[in-house]
């Protein structure tokens, strides 16, 4: 149940990573405007056809994008655990208070790898100062 706090956390911040990500460095209204204009000018003679995500492509997306955050979270886990734990939180029946204790756990391992990181900082920057 721990495990799945975890990744529930690590869902969490996911989707407030792929939030900010999505919002960094958008154009007010008027820009859009003008890029859409100026796009639609240069692509009128040549259409693609938009094909549709496969379920295949967007689960290796959300993988990839997933294991970046765990990797630079600092987070260290089990991948055979983050298996069980999604193939559990997706069987009907699973309870809120599964997803409550995961919650509570990843919250805990954010916590302590922001802790070992600050740690190792701290030391690299004792170090630096006393050399100079």
């Amino acid at each position: 149940m721990k495990i799945l706090k975890k990744w529930q956390i690590i869902l969490i911040c996911l989707g407030l990573v792929f939030t900010i990500v999505s919002c960094k460095g958008k154009n007010t209204e008027n820009n859009e405007a003008k890029e859409a204009e100026a796009t639609e000018s240069k692509t009128a003679d040549v259409k693609e056809e938009v094909k549709p995500v496969t379920p295949e492509q967007a689960g290796y997306a959300f993988g990839v994008i997933l294991a970046k955050t765990v990797k630079d979270s600092g987070i260290e886990l089990n991948s055979k655990e983050f298996l069980k734990g999604y193939k559990a939180a997706m069987k009907e029946g699973f309870e809120e208070k599964g997803f409550m204790d995961a919650e509570k756990v990843l919250q805990q391992a954010f916590q302590e790898a922001h802790v070992k990181k600050m740690a190792e900082k701290l030391e690299a920057s004792k170090k630096f100062l006393e050399e100079n």
